[in-house]
C-alpha cells in the first residue's frame, strides 16, 4: 500500500507538471557544472552519432531533457543502461533541471548557427 500511494503521488506531480522544486530557476552556468560532473560527454556527444545504443544529446531542449530524465529517475523510462541510471538517481530535481537549462542552451546555439550558416550560404 505505501509504494502503491508513492507512486500515486510521482504521477500525481507529473501529470501536474510540477517540478519536484519549482521554485528553482534554470540555469545553464549550473547545468554546465551538472553536466561536467557528471561527465555527459564521456557517453554522449553533443553532436553525431554517439554509437550503440547511447543517444546523442544534439538539440535536446530543457524540457525534454529534464522529463526524460524524470522518466529515468521515477522508472517510467524502461531499457536504460544501469550506469545511465545511476548517475540520474545520483541527481536531485534542482541538478536536473539546471541540466535541462544548458542544454536548451546548446540546442539554441546550434540552431542559431545553422540558421546563420544557411542565410550565408543563400548570399
Amino acid at each position: 500500500m505505501r509504494k502503491f500511494l508513492g507512486l500515486v503521488f510521482v504521477a500525481a506531480m507529473t501529470a501536474s507538471g510540477t517540478a519536484y522544486a519549482s521554485d528553482v530557476k534554470p540555469d545553464p552556468v549550473e547545468g554546465k557544472e551538472v553536466a561536467d560532473s557528471q561527465n555527459c560527454f564521456g557517453c554522449h556527444v553533443t553532436s553525431g552519432d554517439s554509437g550503440g545504443s547511447i543517444p546523442s544529446l544534439e538539440g535536446w531542449d530543457g524540457e525534454s531533457m529534464v522529463d526524460a530524465l524524470r522518466a529515468i529517475k521515477t522508472g517510467e523510462r524502461e531499457g536504460i543502461d544501469e550506469a545511465m541510471k545511476s548517475v540520474v538517481m545520483a541527481m536531485d530535481d534542482e541538478e536536473i533541471i539546471h541540466l535541462g537549462a544548458y542544454f536548451d542552451k546548446l540546442a539554441k546555439e546550434a540552431e542559431a548557427a545553422e540558421a546563420a550558416k544557411e542565410a550565408k550560404d543563400k548570399k
